[in-house]
């Protein structure tokens, strides 16, 4: 970012790119027949924003957070085993 990228470009990709993927998420969810697993893909990405808006420099919340999206990640992965 700065060199190719302008900033005001890497945030309109993040956000569609979060967008879609929300999009994805909750159309792929629906197909399963689970579509409150769908919120799922939203609550991840108001987490990650929120971490990277507010908590990045505070060290232990900071850390917690991130700590959490990825212990989740198995879990969320077994709901859709199941």
């Amino acid at each position: 970012i700065g060199n190719g990228v302008s900033p005001a470009q890497a945030t309109a990709l993040y956000w569609v790119l979060s967008l879609t993927g929300i999009a994805v998420g909750c159309w792929s969810a629906y197909k399963m027949g689970l579509p409150g697993l769908g919120m799922l893909f939203f609550v991840y990405l108001s987490g990650l924003w929120f971490y990277s808006t507010s908590l990045k420099y505070v060290l232990l919340a900071g850390n917690v957070v991130i700590s959490l999206f990825l212990a989740l990640g198995p879990f969320c992965a077994g709901l859709v085993v199941l």
